[in-house]
């Protein structure tokens, strides 16, 4: 399922980004749920992993063919338009210790729209992290970026041992451990537990509480279970001597085995014509207290007589060996099975590095166009974010920002231990509007005084150099040259310039004005539509003047100029005229129109 999506305009995307991938991981292989529609949006889920072992997934999906998908996860972008081409161009906030490769990064629609990711490594750190996939979309001959996330979740580091298993086993900062016991007593009695947690706690219980590891370094970890759930057991006893005989023949020995209360436990066979030494198998528990051991010599023959006693031997469990009851001497093999597990494990804690700092910010806001340069402390490992939006590649020490946002950047420790900066605000104030000027004889003028911003500062200036004194709205020429006009926002330190090359006549009348001629001038009523426009524009002008002409010059927002030309009208009359932009690259444009003592100033937005 797709978690997040946004869409923001790229005005350029570096296709090299796309070299990000890493070749490490094998090739993928793609798989989608049947009946998928084929104009969607759709992600495959990433499988979960542990960290410390070995992870390899395939992620399909499907990518849209128009922008109808989009916008049912993001209300700002307009459904129902086909889209040229999607590219893959980086994946960011993977796991530390995972890869990514895919083999295929650009997908021409609607023909390609199936791919897939393969994912692989060896995860260093648990938690969920939510990976970016930043994709690139031509629409039309507009190029948008697409970022959206998916969740990949990395279970606690997991060690096995014969006796217990450590889960969450390594950690950065802090770390919390907990320990399952491999050698569980069910619930009988007979276990021994000793733990040992190499932070200078120890438990003797079963199921010990978890542990918290607060400072970096190795902790080992021992554990000890002792198993003795069989007790004392009577195995087997040797007759090494008697007195008991028969007349012509050995005894026919049978043995007893007595518990303290003179419980029997054991009654042997009877072995005839017994030759010593004779052994008996037994496997007889023995418990606290003393025992007996009778041996008899059987006389149930056909002479007939009384079972002869051949000698007690008193012993307990603690008590085994060769033991002796006068003529009577017995080998009593006792034994006492116990089993010893004994494990051992290590918990490791990194060091949390520092939180990178970010260098560079200027004191005040900047202007549209100029580059801020930022720098972090760290030399590597790192990415930045634009608005929480992953900066592709985005993995230097420093980062030219051109645009307004808020900027943070990320580093990975070798460990695998991600800390973020704190967020930083760039803002890029857009410069007053541009001060057009226009021409009257031999004298300058700004053609819109309605543009100037509450506080201001104008400089005109001739080929390149200032003019002194010449700070007004208007200018009189005294040579020919190319003739610019700055005006600067003085609360916000920015500037725009607009220039035009400008003869002198010596013929024309002294330009003495106070600025008679700026006060008549009156607006010519116009517009353009469409604006911002794809192609050619219609220009709509009304005139309350007498038949004249109409000078209209065409210029870039640098002040050049690409065309210029007349419109004859008829007085009191309104006309349209076609503006011919189809050739013109994309950008901004200022139409400046003339009739007499009217004038007016369109800005025009090529696409």
């Amino acid at each position: 399922m797709i978690q997040h999506f946004t869409l923001c305009c790229l005005f350029w995307c570096g296709a090299g980004a796309a070299l990000l991938a890493q070749q490490a991981c094998p090739t993928c292989h793609i798989q989608l749920p049947a009946n998928l529609p084929a104009d969607t949006l759709w992600l495959a889920q990433a499988p979960t992993g542990r960290a410390g072992q070995v992870y390899s997934g395939d992620i399909s999906f499907r990518l849209p063919r128009t922008t109808t998908p989009v916008a049912a996860l993001d209300s700002t972008v307009t459904p129902g338009i086909s889209i040229q081409k999607i590219t893959i161009t980086g994946l960011t906030n993977l796991p530390p210790g995972l890869n990514w490769f895919a083999p295929q990064l650009m997908f021409p629609l609607p023909d390609s729209t199936d791919g897939c990711i393969r994912i692989c490594g060896m995860p260093l750190q648990a938690g969920t992290y939510l990976v970016n996939v930043v994709l690139t979309a031509q629409v039309f001959i507009f190029t948008q970026t697409a970022t959206f996330t998916f969740p990949i979740t990395i279970e606690p580091a997991q060690s096995v041992t014969q006796g217990f298993t450590v889960v969450n086993a390594s950690g950065c900062g802090q770390v919390t451990a907990s320990f399952v016991n491999n050698v569980p007593s069910g619930g009988l009695s007979g276990f021994a537990y000793l733990w040992n947690f190499g932070n200078g706690n120890y438990s003797i219980e079963e199921n010990p509480v978890a542990q918290t590891y607060s400072v970096p370094g190795q902790y080992p970890v021992h554990y000890q279970a002792v198993i003795d759930t069989t007790g004392h057991r009577l195995a087997r006893v040797r007759i090494l001597q008697l007195s008991c005989s028969d007349l012509f023949n050995g005894p026919d020995l049978q043995i007893f085995v007595y518990a303290p209360d003179s419980t029997e436990l054991f009654r042997s066979g009877v072995v005839q014509n017994a030759v010593l030494p004779v052994e008996f198998v037994l496997n007889v528990p023995i418990g606290t207290g003393n025992h007996r051991l009778r041996v008899i010599d059987v006389d149930a023959g056909p002479l007939g007589g009384a079972d002869d006693e051949c000698g007690i031997i008193t012993f307990n469990r603690t008590l085994s060996g060769e033991l002796t009851a006068g003529p009577l001497r017995a080998l009593l093999d006792i034994i006492h099975p116990v089993d010893t597990v004994r494990s051992s494990d290590t918990i490791r804690v990194y060091a949390q590095p520092t939180a990178p700092q970010i260098m560079g910010m200027p004191d005040g806001p900047l202007c549209s166009g100029e580059t801020l340069t930022l720098a972090v402390d760290y030399p590597d490992n790192l990415q930045w974010y634009k608005d929480s939006i992953p900066v592709l590649p985005g993995d230097a020490a420093t980062l030219d920002v051109q645009h307004t946002g808020v900027y943070h950047v990320d580093y990975t420790s070798p460990e695998g231990c991600r800390v973020s900066s704190m967020p930083v605000a760039v803002q890029f104030v857009a410069p007053p509007d541009l001060p057009v000027f226009t021409s009257d004889g031999n004298r300058l003028y700004l053609f819109d005084p309605g543009i100037l911003p509450a506080a201001f500062q104008l400089q005109w200036y001739r080929d390149g150099e200032p003019i002194a004194g010449a700070t007004g709205t208007s200018l009189c020429i005294t040579s020919s040259g190319f003739y610019t006009l700055e005006l600067r926002n003085t609360a916000s330190g920015c500037a725009s310039r607009f220039g035009l090359p400008a003869s002198y006549n010596p013929d024309a009348p002294p330009c003495l004005s106070t600025g008679t001629e700026e006060n008549q001038m009156r607006l010519l009523s116009a517009e353009v539509s469409p604006n911002p426009a794809d192609g050619d524009v219609q220009v709509k002008v009304a005139t309350a003047i007498g038949a004249s002409d109409i000078y209209w010059v065409l210029y870039d927002g640098q002040g050049r100029r690409w065309a210029q030309g007349l419109w004859p009208v008829q007085a009191n009359q309104h006309m349209t005229q076609i503006l011919h932009m189809q050739h013109l690259p994309a950008g901004l444009y200022m139409l400046r129109l003339q009739a007499k003592h009217q004038q007016a100033a369109l800005k025009i937005i090529k696409r």
